[in-house]
């Protein structure tokens, strides 16, 4: 049951239905009509409209089916359609009756998907620590020819992403994309590399991410206008406008963050339009337009507020106190990074807190208050090192300026310009494999020449 209903698609993602599995399994019982309006309504991106005949076919349920693996399946469409319009919380919800019911049933497909919906529900909450151990439990849980198993490990990935464990993230990102071409999975090939893309962003090696979005595009464009992909494009529309600007294509910048966005408000798509309002206002702020940067980012946050995504906050609260610091108000500067630091610590985000911390020693540092300064200083030294986003060949801390950045199969970073030197050293004496210079585990090859 668990492992044919439907394919469920975490982190940035959605899902896709399966009709004829799913009709095979429904028959007469719960309404087979009101689920076709639904999948109907879904695949013209009417959401509210599919949920509504979703919700109506669960009321028609008799008692006697309240245990039953036909309504397990519409929880998970209810699910997945919370998920693509930012009502997370009702996900938590309605997992747990997935849960209720595979316990009942005692069928363990059905329990690695009712986990797999905690767990993304989970990620989209922010709740990053809750969400690594229902992934956990859906990969322990999942066949091999599961086809929720791709994206458990991806929903894991992001899960490692929202607690900056970076070598855990590329790593299980990495198996998603692995698995994604051995099962010729187009759908999580493009979310896969959507997901790389965000890292790479997130540490500012903008080449790379457009390398990932680009691949991502390409995968998109190949398929055919039936397999109802709306969803992917303008995720991959405004995940592009970022590295496009800070390469100079501020025109693409532009371009692809309105036509995300007019998508967006179309299907009512609140996480799309949040990340689009975010990045307008980053892409002003660097014009150093505070005027139109600053509602920008206040409507961003708000929707961040009403979906639940913390990470989403975090990012609005830093962007704001960026663009305060232009218009020379540095105690406000303050109190919004320290609130911003403060949701990332909450949350568990290293990464949000080391980039606070930095901004918060450069405005002590020049406002004079040295203790205060060294303070935030050393708390980035060691968040540096707790992430290992120390270059394991030369040192260096990576993250910080624009650089191009080489993952190896381990799962950790290196600079781009000292993989030659890594993979001129890879070999020792008598042929014998060196480790990566970080994890020191012994890797299966060159650690350069298997990417």
């Amino acid at each position: 049951m668990g492992d044919s209903s439907f394919i469920s698609l975490p982190g940035s993602c959605w899902c896709v239905f399966e009709e004829e599995v799913y009709y095979l399994r429904m028959g007469q019982k719960v309404g087979k009509k009101g689920v076709e309006k639904g999948l109907e309504h879904y695949k013209e991106q009417r959401f509210d409209e599919a949920a509504l005949e979703f919700l109506n076919v669960l009321k028609r349920t008799h008692k006697t089916e309240e245990k039953s693996p036909d309504k397990f399946v519409v929880y998970g469409y209810l699910c997945t359609i919370y998920y693509d319009t930012g009502k997370y919380r009702d996900i938590l919800r309605y997992a747990d009756h997935q849960i209720d019911i595979a316990n009942s049933l005692k069928d363990s497909c059905m329990k690695a998907e009712a986990f797999f919906n905690l767990a993304r529900g989970n990620e989209r909450l922010s709740l990053f620590d809750k969400a690594v151990l229902f992934c956990k439990e859906s990969i322990t849980i999942n066949s091999k020819r599961s086809k929720i198993l791709g994206y458990s490990h991806l929903c894991l990935g992001n899960a490692y992403f929202g607690l900056s464990d970076f070598c855990n993230c590329c790593k299980n990102i990495d198996l998603s994309l692995a698995i994604a071409r051995q099962t010729k999975d187009k759908r999580l090939d493009i979310l896969a590399n959507a997901s790389f893309g965000i890292v790479f962003t997130t540490l500012r090696d903008y080449d790379t991410a457009l390398y990932y979005f680009e691949r991502a595009l390409d995968t998109l464009h190949g398929q055919s206008e039936t397999d109802n992909l709306d969803q992917y494009q303008r995720l991959l529309e405004v995940c592009l406008a970022v590295p496009y600007f800070r390469k100079g294509r501020q025109n693409d910048a532009m371009e692809s963050c309105e036509d995300a966005l007019k998508m967006a408000m179309q299907c009512k798509d609140r996480p799309v339009q949040a990340k689009c309002l975010l990045t307008f206002a980053e892409i002003h702020r660097m014009r150093k337009d505070t005027e139109r940067a600053n509602p920008r980012y206040e409507s961003a946050y708000s929707i961040y507020t009403e979906i639940g995504d913390r990470y989403g906050q975090m990012e609005a609260l830093r962007g704001m106190a960026k663009s305060t610091i232009l218009s020379g108000d540095t105690q406000q500067a303050l109190e919004l990074y320290q609130r911003a630091l403060d949701l990332s610590e909450s949350i568990g985000n290293k990464f949000g807190t080391m980039q606070c911390s930095v901004a918060l020693a450069n405005l002590y540092s020049e406002d004079g208050n040295t203790a205060m300064a060294n303070t935030y200083h050393s708390a980035t030294r060691t968040l540096a090192g707790n992430m290992e986003l120390f270059c394991g060949v030369c040192g260096e801390t990576m993250g910080q300026i624009p650089e191009e950045l080489y993952p190896l199969p381990c799962g950790h970073l290196i600079h781009n310009r000292c993989g030659p030197h890594l993979a001129r050293y890879t070999w020792g004496r008598k042929g014998t494999r060196r480790p990566c210079p970080s994890c020191r585990v012994k890797s299966s090859g060159n650690p350069i020449l298997e990417l």
